[in-house]
């Protein structure tokens, strides 16, 4: 099955991924030099940048709800990585994922599949926390508003939308380079790490 060379020089196998093989570096740097839109945007705009914004987002959401203290924060970690995947896997557009089909040993999956099992390998590499189903629906709502943001500051507005399901973000986005949406994800994922786990608490 065949390999991907990653940014620290890893032998990496996407459709037969390793825990062992994951590296937090490959990610962020891999995901600061991709652009959202599958390149359709405007101006450069990374999916690192998009992944830091998702989680901001989630923050502020599960905080307004009653929940322990620290689970907003592992609900925003998740949020940062949500997109980790791509990293490792080309940025299919969503209405497609369902469409392609792919060959995991012998066994013939959509896309999204693979992308799935996928993010469970590098949650295991990362140990990072399982939420309650509920929180995942607040992280999809967080991508959606984000998302509709991205299409009205970056794309080409909501003009051509026939529906839109959440208010967009208050503020312009202004596009980050690489290096400072690495920078960005990395202070925010340092502090979240810190937050989930206060003393006492593990992801077990």
């Amino acid at each position: 099955m065949g390999w991907i060379t990653t940014y620290t020089n890893k032998k990496f196998y996407p459709l037969n991924p390793k825990p062992q093989d994951v590296c937090l570096e490959d990610i962020v740097w891999a995901l600061s030099f991709k652009c959202r839109w599958t390149g359709h945007s405007r101006v450069f705009y990374s999916v690192a940048e998009h992944s830091v914004r998702v989680a901001g987002e989630v923050l502020r959401q599960v905080q307004s709800m009653s929940v322990e203290e620290h689970v907003p924060y592992q609900a925003a970690l998740i949020g940062l990585m949500h997109d980790a995947t791509e990293a490792y896997l080309p940025d299919v557009a969503r209405p497609i994922k369902e469409s392609i089909l792919i060959d995991l040993e012998g066994e013939v999956v959509s896309f999204r599949e693979g992308e799935d099992r996928l993010m469970k390998v590098i949650c295991e590499a990362l140990d990072l926390p399982d939420l309650p189903p509920e929180l995942y629906s607040q992280i999809k709502r967080a991508d959606d508003v984000v998302l509709i943001t991205e299409a009205r500051d970056i794309v080409h507005g909501l003009d051509n939308w026939d529906k839109v399901d959440y208010e967009p973000l208050e503020g312009k986005i202004v596009p980050w380079t690489p290096q400072e949406s690495r920078e960005e994800f990395m202070k925010l994922y340092t502090k979240l790490i810190l937050l989930s786990f206060p003393l006492g608490v593990c992801s077990d």
